[in-house]
């Protein structure tokens, strides 16, 4: 990954993420803590720290599952609403190195697993492997199998039809929230870039997001 999507890269997940140290459902119903970060497990949740709110007492593994439970099995709450609502149910946040590490980890994994949908990953422009990257961390490092149109246009360095194709259906917008739709906002600036960038021959390595290079 190019320096400049790596040292960008919480910073722009955070504003469609936010920055979350309690357990929450995201729109899918599926409990995540962090920067977007699915901990859908038991086994997930048990591997990182948390502390007992107002206090530096860490909490027991005991407590951690019947918080991740008490999520999980909400029905009162509705996701599409945001996670802010979340904070209430329990009374564990995850510690700020843990939740460093999970950010960490996570974005190492998803890098290596886009690298093996995506060959050319190392030679794209840093704005097309950021839109990449914001289309992983939403939906998964394996999203090319659910969008293949949009996985044979990134391929293929046909970075105006990836622009067009990383959009979701009409339906399928109507189902998220407002900032899923600022993703998507972002992903078609950053493929729309990634065309300026190799049309024009400009510098790959620097980052031109959140300037448009659109005409």
């Amino acid at each position: 990954m190019r320096d400049s999507v790596k040292s960008y890269f919480l910073a722009f997940s955070e504003r469609f993420e936010g920055r979350v140290d309690w357990l929450y459902l995201d729109v899918h119903r599926l409990v995540t803590v962090g920067v977007g970060c699915l901990v859908d497990s038991i086994a997930d949740v048990q591997r990182l720290d948390f502390y007992r709110t107002g206090t530096a007492v860490h909490a027991s593994q005991s407590e951690i599952m019947t918080a991740w439970r008490r999520v999980k099995n909400d029905q009162t709450l509705d996701p599409k609403d945001g996670g802010v609502q979340y904070a209430r149910l329990t009374g564990i946040r995850i510690t700020p190195s843990s939740m460093q590490n999970l950010v960490e980890s996570k974005l190492a994994w998803t890098e290596s697993t886009l690298r093996l949908h995506f060959p050319a990953w190392d030679t794209l422009c840093a704005d097309a492997q950021l839109a990449v990257m914001s289309k992983a961390w939403a939906g998964g490092g394996g999203f090319a199998d659910e969008w293949p149109h949009l996985a044979a246009a990134i391929n293929a360095g046909d970075w105006l039809t990836a622009a067009k194709e990383c959009v979701p259906s009409p339906e399928k917008m109507k189902a998220q929230n407002d900032s899923y739709h600022k993703r998507i906002a972002a992903e078609v600036t950053l493929f729309t870039n990634a065309h300026v960038v190799t049309a024009q021959k400009i510098d790959p390595a620097p980052l031109q997001y959140p300037l448009s290079l659109a005409a």
